[in-house]
């Protein structure tokens, strides 16, 4: 699931903001603004399964996304291991692009077709990552400043 230009291009900018703050200041915002994206994915999954974020017939958890900070400060948002795949069906949909023939006397060929759900959570944590990082940057100096 690749990250869209426009967030590389904002990842740029906040790893630059990133470079002003200390280390451990630097990796807390990213820890609690991952976090706070990661949560973002809930809606979209939401629409695209009916409410309660699973898959019928599937035998996985909750649909979620977790963030993940690597030691270098930076982070990214990603379904968890177990709902890779169901992420990823919801996304392209079953079987894009094979074909699958009808076993006889079914209909049904094995194909469903994709809603776009991780590229709607990728817009929704576009249009709200901005927000987010100045909220939780403002936070820190604040603490530092004592306001």
């Amino acid at each position: 699931m690749a990250d869209s230009a426009d967030l590389r291009e904002l990842a740029a900018t906040f790893r630059q903001l990133a470079t002003t703050l200390p280390d451990r200041d630097a990796t807390a915002v990213v820890k609690a603004v991952g976090v706070k994206l990661a949560k973002e994915v809930d809606g979209p999954v939401a629409m695209a399964t009916g409410g309660d974020g699973r898959m019928s017939g599937w035998a996985t958890d909750k649909i979620v996304a977790k963030s993940y900070v690597r030691k270098s400060g930076t982070g990214f948002v990603a379904p968890t291991p177990r709902t890779r795949g169901p992420m990823r069906v919801l996304e392209d949909g079953r079987n894009a692009g094979r074909s699958t023939p009808a076993r006889a006397g079914r209909r049904w060929n094995g194909r469903t077709r994709g809603k776009g759900t991780w590229t709607a959570a990728e817009t929704r944590m576009e249009q709200v990552a901005p927000e987010l990082f100045v909220a939780e940057v403002t936070r820190i100096v604040e603490g530092k400043l004592g306001g």
